[in-house]
This record gives structure tokens, C-alpha cells and sequence, in this order.
């Protein structure tokens, strides 16, 4: 069904329609929260397509129940909720930049990973948010080392993030990945 109607079956989004699957998030986020006692609690976010929200009818029920205008705004608004039921649980929400293009709370933590210049990142280090640089031209070590230089990952600094310099303070630290 899922070919028929023209989606992708290796990136899906979750049906934010519907009640039962924001329940099954936050039962999910207890199970791991329990797990682990740290403060941060990474929720991914990124690379989320949109498309299905514009097509499924509960999405678009839940938009106008909502008063939601964009799929963007719907990413943005379930990305609250979950920040709110992580606070609950103490933990603070990392994200992956891509979670700042809705309104979100500016107490969430951007993961900064996409080497351009993304202007959501300026703007929710100016509201008081928090950013951990994470570009993947500098600190993905699963790159090839052409493109992921150890003299470019050595010399980098917040202006290779394009983050103007009353704001560097906002940035928490540097995270390398090696995605395996």
C-alpha cells in the first residue's frame, strides 16, 4: 500500500494524528529514560519528511484542531510535546538542527550537524538556546578523510559554523560521530 500511494518505505514519518502514537513515543521515552540516568536525552529529528502529513486526513485533522497552519509547524509542535513530557522526566531534549524550523522551546538543545548555513540555529541561539557543533564536514569520522580532514576537525572554530561571535557563548561543545 505503502509503494502504491508513493511512499517511502525507509524514511517514514510517524502519524501525528493520532493520540496512540504520541502515546507510544512517551511510553518509549520512559522505557529508555529509566534506563539511563543522564540529563540529556537525544530525540533525532531530522531528516523527517513531510509529505505523508499533507496527504494523511488525521494529520491534517489534528492540524486544524490545532490550529496549525504547515507540516513544518506540526513537526514543531509534536517536538514540544515531547520536550515536555522529557522535562518531566528531567531530562533535557537534544535535537538535531533540523527541529528548530518549527517553534519550538528555546530550551531544547540543537545538535548543529549540516555543513550550511541554517538561519533557525542563529535564531534559537539569540532566544537563549543552546547548540552542540556537530558539522559533519568537520566531525563525522566515518567520512572519508578528503572530506573530513583531521587538520580541518583541529583548526575548527564557531565561525566555521557561521555563528556570529556574541553568540558563540550559546554553543555548548563539539560532538564528533563515527556512524557505524
Amino acid at each position: 500500500l505503502a509503494k502504491k500511494l508513493g511512499y517511502k518505505n525507509w524514511n517514514r514519518p510517524l502519524c501525528l494524528g493520532k493520540d496512540k502514537v504520541i502515546d507510544f513515543v512517551f511510553d518509549v521515552i520512559d522505557e529508555v529514560a529509566d534506563l539511563f540516568p543522564f540529563e540529556y536525552f537525544h530525540v533525532g529529528g531530522d531528516e523527517a519528511p513531510t509529505d505523508e502529513w499533507k496527504k494523511c486526513p488525521t494529520c491534517q485533522a489534528r492540524m486544524k484542531k490545532e490550529n496549525i497552519a504547515t507540516e513544518t509547524e506540526l513537526q514543531g509542535w509534536f517536538t514540544n510535546k515531547v520536550n515536555a513530557h522529557l522535562k518531566s522526566k528531567g531530562k533535557i531534549m537534544v535535537g538535531w538542527n533540523e527541529v528548530l524550523a518549527g517553534n519550538i522551546d528555546s530550551d531544547i538543545v540543537a545538535q548543529y550537524w549540516t555543513p550550511r548555513f541554517d538561519k533557525n540555529v542563529i535564531s534559537h541561539m539569540e532566544k537563549g538556546g543552546k547548540v552542540i557543533i556537530s558539522n559533519h564536514k568537520y566531525f563525522y569520522f566515518d567520512m572519508l578523510y578528503s572530506y573530513c580532514t583531521p587538520k580541518g576537525t583541529y583548526n575548527f572554530t564557531y565561525k566555521d559554523a557561521k555563528v556570529p561571535a556574541e553568540l558563540k557563548d550559546s554553543i555548548m561543545g563539539l560532538e564528533g560521530e563515527n556512524w557505524t
